[in-house]
């Protein structure tokens, strides 16, 4: 690889540096600089022909995909209760965006799940099933993906051991204990 270390005087003489491609990089779009980079080959806004349109809609269509998959994540969390005010004798009409400045009830504390129930859970184990046998989960992470979203949910073991479960398309794909995990 190139190492180039430009001295801001160089620019200052007129010269312009021009991004270039990555033989490696796939698709890549630079709208700020008016560079893609398609199959290894750079087109530039300002070159003759410009960047052709088929690749603009390319990345306009995964950018609005982009979008749709994060609004449905966002529609997906359960909508927090109206949270109580300190000092106030009536529900907030706080919206979700909004952040109460103290709760009057502190959150629930989850109870430890014993390991014994933590092992009824198996691969396939639809998403409804294991919130019947485990509870509520104590931390929850929901990523976007293709085929739906992915939840990795924790629980805290009677041991003292965390444990995670892995739910793709409303079933358990894999699920263990910090550090390791079980496919079944």
């Amino acid at each position: 690889m190139l190492s180039l270390i430009l001295s801001p005087d160089i620019c200052a003489q007129g010269f312009k540096i021009k991004w270039v491609c990555d033989p490696k990089v796939e698709r890549l779009y630079r709208r700020d600089l008016g560079v893609v980079c398609w199959d290894g080959k750079t087109y530039r806004k300002d070159d003759p022909g410009g960047i052709p349109q088929y690749m603009v809609d390319y990345f306009d269509a995964m950018r609005r995909d982009l979008d749709r998959k994060v609004a449905e994540m966002h529609s997906h969390r359960t909508e927090p209760a109206p949270a109580r005010m300190e000092g106030a004798g009536r529900q907030s009409s706080s919206t979700p965006s909004s952040v109460p400045l103290a709760r009057a009830t502190p959150e629930p504390t989850r109870k430890p799940v014993s390991p014994e129930a933590f092992a009824t859970i198996a691969a396939g184990t639809t998403r409804e099933e294991v919130l019947r046998k485990l509870g509520e989960p104590v931390g929850t992470i929901t990523i976007p993906d293709d085929e739906g979203f992915i939840e990795i949910w924790t629980y805290t073991i009677a041991d003292g051991r965390s444990g995670k479960v892995r739910i793709e398309a409303g079933a358990v794909k894999s699920f263990g204990f910090e550090g390791g995990s079980h496919d079944r």
